[in-house]
């Protein structure tokens, strides 16, 4: 074998060597490819997964919050308290739940009343229907909304029952709950026509 077909050999085996090194440049190309679409579908799983979690551990909150009688107990006990009353507890029933409420929620509810004599006339409240909507951001923080029905009389006239809406923030505190601000969305008044 001459010079001439040393060189042809040696061409042929660089040629092959370059020709191998391409295919195997191709393959890890494809390889690289195929990789990063794994990846990109794993981080959209992953993406899709850790949506599904928030919202399970925000709906797992949610329904730890409902179960948790003393959040309802707190809040049915404040409102019974507040709006079940004659001339006996027309004062006093503001004392009931004082420590349930933040100093500034107690002075909201009692305003003037609290520091007022019982009426001369007989007053008397009564609840007829008290629902309680839970929403939670955390074990420790609630918020609620309050949908309450009165009838009231004063002296021997019964006015015509109203409602209330109210919006709660609470928070837990020690294991209590406490109303931390209380907002009226609005009161309604059946209208009869004649």
């Amino acid at each position: 074998m001459g010079f001439s077909g040393l060189f042809a050999a040696t061409t042929v085996v660089a040629f092959m060597w370059g020709l191998g090194k391409q295919v195997q440049a191709q393959h890890w190309q494809a390889q690289a490819e195929m990789n990063e679409a794994k990846l990109q579908r794993a981080n959209e799983t992953i993406s899709s997964v850790r949506t599904q979690l928030i919202r399970l551990q925000r709906a797992n909150t949610t329904h730890q919050t409902e179960q948790d009688t003393t959040l309802k107990a707190t809040i049915q006990n404040v409102f019974n308290a507040l709006y079940n009353y004659d001339n006996k507890t027309y004062v006093t029933r503001f004392q009931q739940v004082k420590d349930e409420m933040t100093p500034n929620v107690f002075a909201k509810f009692e305003g003037t009343a609290g520091s007022l004599k019982s009426p001369p006339m007989p007053v008397k409240s009564m609840v007829k229907k008290l629902d309680i909507y839970l929403t939670s951001n955390t074990p420790t923080s609630a918020h609620a909304l309050v949908d309450l029905t009165t009838s009231y009389a004063v002296g021997h006239a019964a006015l015509a029952p109203h409602t209330q809406i109210f919006q709660l923030s609470l928070s837990k505190d020690s294991g209590q709950w406490k109303i931390t601000n209380a907002t009226v969305l609005g009161t309604f008044q059946p209208v009869n026509n004649p």
